[in-house]
């Protein structure tokens, strides 16, 4: 993993769970406080307050945004991972090369 990438994608991984956590919240009708928003419990009938309507589709918008940098981190990551892969051929067969020089100059 490349170094410089890891706490860009710690810090979107755990970006991602709080606002799927914050969704699911929503979504059962439990009460979530926001900077943005603020959904109540309503009475017993199981109605709620919603102060900003647009909200869900807010946040699914963020979570999609999220999903995205993720597959964008991946595909970064697996580009680097084959590069290394390759490097690793490129020095593996440079010392077979070496070895070979090195018996037949003896």
């Amino acid at each position: 993993m490349d170094a410089l990438q890891e706490p860009e994608l710690r810090r979107v991984d755990g970006d991602l769970d709080v606002k799927l956590s914050n969704y699911a919240k929503l979504s059962a009708g439990g009460a979530f406080v926001s900077d943005d928003f603020i959904v109540l419990p309503g009475p017993a009938d199981g109605a709620s307050q919603l102060l900003n309507p647009a909200v869900p589709e807010s946040m699914e918008m963020e979570i999609h945004s999220l999903l995205e940098k993720l597959l964008d981190i991946n595909d970064s990551m697996s580009r680097c991972a084959a590069s290394a892969a390759r490097l690793r051929l490129l020095l593996q067969l440079l010392k077979t090369f070496q070895g070979i020089e090195t018996y037949c100059m003896s």
